[in-house]
């Protein structure tokens, strides 16, 4: 199961930020990897980036609207 989330962000002139890429992967060190690639292929073109590698939490059972867990009554 791909359990790490890869995020880049591409930081622009007018100081925002703007998702480039989101990709799953198995480990830490593949996300790690692949932001050093993509940093390098970026900075190549002028580009500055920012990244982060965030391991995804399985939801178990509902949430609501704003994904909060719902609680289970056990009546």
């Amino acid at each position: 199961m791909k359990s790490i989330v890869f995020i880049l962000w591409l930081t622009l002139a007018n100081g925002k930020e703007q998702v480039v890429l989101t990709q799953h992967v198995n480990t830490q060190e593949e996300c790690l990897s692949l932001a050093q690639i993509k940093a390098e292929q970026h900075a190549r073109h002028g580009e500055k980036t920012r990244y982060i590698c965030h391991e995804v939490i399985e939801e178990v059972g509902g949430v609501d609207n704003n994904g909060n867990p719902i609680q289970e009554s056990s009546e």
